[in-house]
């Protein structure tokens, strides 16, 4: 069985103003891309094969993501700042926990471009 998956480029953060139009829920969106483009990194290097599809990454993704929120104490349907910045944290957290050395590349970069646009929103 093939996979209808294709590799993604991998996630670079937006060019962003300083101003008002980085809000919490732009940055909740941006960190779902961030980790769809990490998790097929994650899955080239760990050779799974099939790969998902687009799809099903994407709601593991969200649903990965949604847990992070949660287990924080955050709404990720209503994102804000500190939220946004603890559910980070514990998805760099469980993903180091998951992927070990085999990630740590994949997760400096991801969790490096993430805090640039973090650093946008006010």
């Amino acid at each position: 069985m093939t996979s209808a998956s294709t590799s993604p480029e991998r996630y670079r953060a937006p060019e962003l103003p300083n101003d008002e139009t980085v809000t919490p829920s732009f940055v909740r969106d941006e960190l779902l891309k961030c980790f769809q483009s990490a998790n097929h990194e994650f899955m080239t290097a760990m050779n799974q094969n099939p790969i998902p599809s687009d799809s099903e990454i994407q709601q593991q993704i969200k649903q990965f993501v949604s847990g992070a929120f949660q287990s924080c104490g955050s709404s990720i349907e209503n994102p804000t700042k500190d939220g946004i910045i603890a559910a980070i944290e514990e998805c760099k957290k469980s993903a180091q926990k998951m992927m070990g050395e085999k990630g740590a590349s994949i997760i400096d970069h991801h969790y490096e471009e993430m805090m640039k646009i973090l650093r946008k929103l006010k």
